[in-house]
């Protein structure tokens, strides 16, 4: 609002000598106190809303870190599909030959390693043609691919047909599903085109059979050429003198929680090692995460309650007992002592995140190596044991990632509503403030109005006093 409208016809004491716009302006400036008020208090409304938004991202992003180690799924319910905490490095001593890669359910060890054989998928091979384009099919003959899928692909020609048409035809056969491959390849020099049929999976039990009556390059049959034929086969290795067949390169059942990826072959009396080794960076990593989200929460907590010299005044959450009473809640989850059967770790301490004096975390990175070598399912089972028995006690990351769940939730968690109370009530300030606005904008039209009727009024008394001075000279 315009505290005084100079667009206003004011005859700004020209009769009376009085300054009427200053007067009119310390009487706004005085009524409009309550609306100051009122300004204030919705800025600083608004500007708690923002921490307390604020802070509920902290603690999600501290939900999210407790998490991510805890081995339960995303509400908490069930244990994960998928190891979470313990990760673990596989190294291969020739990845020319074989790549691997480890997850959870692994078991730290050393496995001597032969690759006698990779899978191969089966391909038949056409005759050589001196034109891709030019009809080679007469009407009623066929073609059947055995490729060991549900139902073979058979085809009956109308006559005409090409090797560009065959390819096409085999491509688009609604019994393919992809599992077989057509494609025309030149040779070149003293070769021509070949139609290339091949399966798109490896294993033995994936291999291509073609029959046909199609009639070969010099017009009489074979169409296919028997002596390029490559036969679809299993993969062959040796894992600890125990040989192992499987129909993929990559191997997920040889050694458990350990996938294998086959590249190439051994020679005769060759062999790689394969070292599986608990992944002490990936853990660490994460339980720095963890440590970060709640150091996060912890430094936000103090910066409320810091007294700021220049303001004279604590943050606008200071002694907030919400805020307090989440931060004791966490501080009660992280130095609780959790006993499992059979586990000697009881407390963060024993595995590496230690209390600095400040109320932070740190990762204490010879502690946690020694207790994962130690015992690292004891140290997984410490964050992220769970049991639907909602008496029993759960692992620190899983008890703190349930008690967050109901402060962090969306729509009717603690920290949202008590957001939307404070947007409702700067909804309700907003509405205050505009009315207020209103009254004083006519309390100024009045005051306007009062001050140029005086105005008026004290011209036309010096008019008639003019008047009558004049009538006695």
């Amino acid at each position: 609002m315009d505290p005084l409208n100079t667009n206003r016809i004011m005859l700004s004491g020209l009769s009376t000598g009085m300054d009427t716009r200053a007067l009119i302006e310390a009487l706004m400036t005085a009524e409009r106190r309550p609306l100051n008020l009122l300004q204030a208090r919705k800025s600083t409304v608004e500007d708690e809303r923002k921490l307390f938004q604020e802070f509920n991202s902290l603690l999600l992003q501290l939900r999210s870190a407790s998490q991510a180690i805890d081995n339960q799924n995303s509400v908490n319910s069930a244990t994960s599909v998928s190891e979470e905490f313990l990760t673990f490095a596989a190294t291969s001593s020739d990845e020319s030959i074989l790549t691997a890669t480890a997850t959870g359910n692994a078991t730290p060890g050393e496995y001597e390693i032969t690759v006698n054989q990779l899978a191969t998928i089966g391909r038949e091979f056409s005759g050589a043609f001196t034109s891709d384009s030019t009809a080679i099919a007469t009407a009623g003959q066929t073609m059947t691919i055995d490729y060991g899928g549900t139902t073979d692909i058979t085809l009956t020609f109308t006559g005409g047909e090409s090797l560009q048409a065959i390819r096409t035809a085999i491509n688009n056969d609604s019994d393919n599903d992809g599992n077989v491959r057509a494609e025309i390849v030149y040779e070149g020099g003293a070769g021509g085109y070949r139609l290339i049929i091949s399966g798109t999976q490896t294993g033995e039990d994936n291999d291509i059979t073609v029959t046909t009556n199609l009639s070969g390059p010099s017009g009489s049959p074979p169409f296919i050429d028997a002596t390029k034929e490559i036969v679809a086969g299993n993969s062959e290795i040796e894992v600890l003198g125990l040989t192992i067949e499987r129909d993929s390169n990559t191997i997920t059942d040889a050694i458990p929680g350990v996938t294998l990826n086959l590249l190439g072959e051994h020679g005769a009396g060759e062999s790689l090692t394969l070292n599986i080794e608990t992944d002490l960076e990936g853990i660490k990593t994460s339980l720095q995460n963890f440590a970060d989200a709640y150091n996060a929460v912890v430094g936000f907590v103090r910066k409320q309650s810091q007294f700021d010299e220049a303001t004279k005044r604590a943050g606008l959450l200071s002694g907030n007992p919400t805020l307090r009473g989440v931060q004791l809640q966490i501080q009660m989850i992280l130095t609780d002592e959790y006993t499992f059967a059979n586990n000697d770790f009881t407390s963060i301490g024993q595995i590496g995140l230690e209390f600095q004096s400040d109320g932070t975390l740190k990762i204490n990175a010879d502690v946690l190596e020694e207790a994962l070598n130690k015992n690292a399912q004891d140290v997984r089972e410490f964050f992220g044991f769970f049991d639907e028995d909602p008496e029993s006690d759960n692992g620190l990351a899983s008890s703190l990632a349930v008690a967050l769940a109901p402060l962090t939730r969306s729509g009717d968690g603690t920290l949202a509503v008590i957001s939307q109370t404070l947007q409702d009530n700067v909804k309700d300030l907003e509405g205050q403030i505009d009315r207020l606005e209103r009254r004083l904008e006519q309390r100024e039209e009045t005051l306007i109005r009062q001050f140029t009727a005086m105005e008026s009024a004290v011209a036309a008394l010096q008019s008639q006093l003019s008047f009558l001075a004049s009538m006695n000279r």
